[in-house]
This record gives structure tokens, sequence and C-alpha cells, in this order.
């Protein structure tokens, strides 16, 4: 498991080293800094930049000569350091730095942190047709889960999920994966049925709600089925020690599922039985980092360690802060509290502008 991150000079970040655990909840105002944690870890992962984030540069704080990122883990000291990027603005250089001297880690290789899923807050709403997969790239719902349709039909073909079953703590209808998807998609909406369909010779496929063609039904279902799909495998993968990587590749299996915005376009009840999948899903050994705007969904993470399937040493909340006002963005680093849980769901503080917005308008309308 990766127990933190270290980030220095690395966009609105001067110096942090945030600590992470199993389920993570990074929240705050827009633009303060949650989605550059996932950028983080997604850049490590893959020992260096990906499609469509530009140069180097452009992550530098305030134009800042040296980025660096790290990561530690399987230590209760964050800054005991497993591997670091290192960026020199001046000579246009990125170095690469192995403290532990493990195999994996070296310039070809990808999988830095283990096996990593990103799922974009940016899905794929209610489409008619989906592309299916034409690599050989690992079992996964896609960025924007677009796969999805080819993912649901791989779970009884492919030789990643051969024997894998649903852990029992994620279980609603027996050991099956695919039963198991259903069940929980309907406890966001009961009684509704998914179908996936491919056409192999066009590459595309589609998902059938009742029956009914996507557009017909909304956006909630289709953006919260790659999540509950996608976490409801890993999951049984991790458990059943089945994870996609290579052998030499090893990091104790681990699985990073990186997950923005899991609440959107959900009724608040929607969201609430989001969270608590979440939190089972951690409770197998999967390690989760999600961005929210949504205190639904936190609470249905409070109540899983309210009920004992989470323990609240395995949960971590990150309150991302603007600067004071009338200072500049990337000049001024943001700050970040570290909130803790007790065992019975509470929150051990509540600062200012962290899911209070009820109570003040609630004042106001008093």
């Amino acid at each position: 498991m990766i127990t933190g991150v270290i980030m220095r000079n690395f966009k609105v970040f001067e110096d942090a080293a945030l600590p992470l655990r199993a389920l993570n909840v990074l929240t705050g105002l827009n633009s303060s800094g949650k989605s550059s944690v996932i950028q983080a870890l997604r850049i490590l992962n893959m020992q260096g930049l990906f499609g469509g984030m530009g140069s180097w540069k452009e992550f530098a704080r305030y134009e800042s000569n040296e980025v660096e990122l790290e990561f530690s883990r399987n230590k209760e000291d964050i800054y005991d350091l497993e591997f670091a990027l290192a960026y020199n603005r001046s000579d246009n250089i990125l170095n690469r730095y192995n403290y532990k001297n493990n195999p994996f880690y070296n310039n070809n290789s990808v999988n830095t942190l283990g096996f990593l899923s990103y799922i974009s807050a940016n899905r794929y709403g209610p489409r008619n047709t989906l592309p299916l997969r034409t690599d050989e790239a690992a079992l996964s719902v896609g960025e924007c889960g677009e796969y999805i349709v080819d993912f649901l039909q791989s779970i009884d073909r492919d030789e990643w999920l051969d024997g894998v079953d649903t852990p029992e703590c994620l279980s609603i209808d027996g050991k099956s994966l695919n039963g198991n998807i259903i069940a929980w998609i309907r406890k966001i909406s009961p009684e509704i049925g998914i179908k996936p369909e491919s056409f192999d010779k066009t590459d595309v496929g589609r998902v059938m709600w009742d029956g009914f063609r996507a557009a017909h039904v909304g956006f909630g279902l289709s953006h919260a089925l790659p999540i509950i799909a996608s976490v409801l495998v890993h999951s049984g993968q991790r458990v059943d020690g089945r994870v996609p990587l290579p052998d030499n590749c090893n990091f104790e299996k681990n699985v990073l599922l990186l997950i923005e915005n899991p609440e959107a376009h959900l009724h608040p009840a929607g969201q609430t039985t989001m969270g608590r999948l979440l939190a089972y899903a951690a409770s197998c050994g999967v390690q989760i980092v999600v961005e929210t705007h949504s205190d639904h969904l936190l609470n249905g993470m409070r109540i899983a360690v309210k009920e004992g399937v989470l323990s609240p040493k395995d949960f971590g909340c990150l309150f991302f802060s603007l600067p004071e006002c009338g200072k500049k963005m990337y000049r001024d680093a943001v700050q970040f509290d570290d909130i803790r849980i007790d065992a019975h769901g509470m929150l051990e503080y509540w600062p200012t502008n962290f899911f209070d917005e009820t109570e003040k308008n609630l004042l106001q309308l008093i």
C-alpha cells in the first residue's frame, strides 16, 4: 500500500507530505489541489508524463526550478521513500531515483505503484455505442468508463479473472461478479437490469438497460456502472491474488483505484450507497483515492466505519484550503488538513468550509 506522497513545487504545492491510507477522500474548494494529487500519483506510476499534460515546465509552482514527486509504501514513516521523480527546469532534465533498488523501477517500466486504475470525472454518459478494446492492455473500464462493455464481457473470459469471486463483504447476490454488479446497481435503481452487447466486426458495443438503449435511461447509472464494476472486479482480484501485473512488478499485487467524483448524477441515497461500496472495497485490501464534493458519499463511508467493516485507521480525509484572500495561487501554496475518524464514524473536527454549507444556508433561512 502507498503510505504517502510528497510533492515539492508541484503546481499549487510547495512542500507537502500527504499521508495515504486504505481509503482516502480528497475534498475542498474548486482548484485547491485535489486533482493535482491524483495527477501526481498517475505520474509516479508511469514514471513520467502522459498525453494531454503538456511539459514538465507547466507543473513547476510559480516557475520554480526544481519539481519533485516521491512516494513511500508499507512503512509507518511517510518519509521512508521508495522512488522519486525530480525535474530540473533550467536543464530541462528529468531524473529518476530508486531508493530501494527494486528491479521494476527502470526507465522503461510502468506500474510503479502496482496495478492502477484511473476513472475520470469526465466519464461517458448514456451513449448508445461504446468502443471495444482492440489492444492487449490490462483489464480496465478505461479512463472515461468507455470500455465498460468489454470489461463486463471479459469477466467470463479473461485469464486474470479465472476463478475470481466477489469478496464476502461486497457480496449481495452470491459469489458471481456479474450478479453482484447488477445487485449494487439495483441499490441505486431498484429492479433495473443491464445487458452488455458487442458487435465485433465494428469494434463497438452497448449497454442495454431493461431492453432500452442508454439514451433513454439518464446519466446517473451510466456514470456509476464503470465504478461499481471496477471496484467489484479489482477487489476480487486483490483478494484472490489475481491482480494483472507482470511477475517482475509484484509490489505485493497492490491495487490502487483513483476515482474522481463517483457521486456524479446520483440521488443522495445513491451517493451514500457509493460511499459504502468504496469503504467495503478498501476493507478488502484495495487502496482507493477519491476526489469528491459530496457529504453523502462521505457519510456512506462513515457508516461503513461505524458498522465495523472498515477500521478507523484505514480511513483518511484530506481537506484542501485555498490561500488567504488577496494572495496569488501558485505563489502561496495551498494547505491541507488531515481529518481522522473514530470507531463511531465521527470526524475529529470540522474545519471552516468543510461540508458546512447546509448549516450556513439554514441559518440564512431561519
